[in-house]
């Protein structure tokens, strides 16, 4: 079944409004983190983003435990076997 796209566009709209009221990027990071952890089903989630600056992806936050198979150090983009940076590159 799928959900109407109408009230896709009003969830979307309500969490950009959200995530802008944010007062800092730490109160953005917790409510996507607990937007995707909602959204996904799941209790473990983390957040990557890419470091232009240094070429590569960071974890930036994380909820619940993180399995120790995740990633703590910062991936460089270049390194095209991980999946994680493959994944990071193809949506630059």
């Amino acid at each position: 079944m799928t959900r109407n796209s109408a009230l896709l566009d009003r969830e979307l709209a309500g969490l950009l409004a959200d995530l802008a009221e944010s007062p800092d990027f730490a109160a953005a990071e917790s409510l996507l983190l607990k937007q995707f952890s909602e959204a996904a089903g799941f209790t473990r989630v983390a957040l990557y983003l890419v470091d232009p600056t240094f070429h590569r992806l960071e974890l930036r936050g994380s909820q619940g435990v993180i399995s120790k198979s995740a990633p703590r150090s910062p991936l460089p983009l270049d390194d095209e076997g991980h999946p994680m940076t493959v994944a990071a590159i193809g949506q630059e």
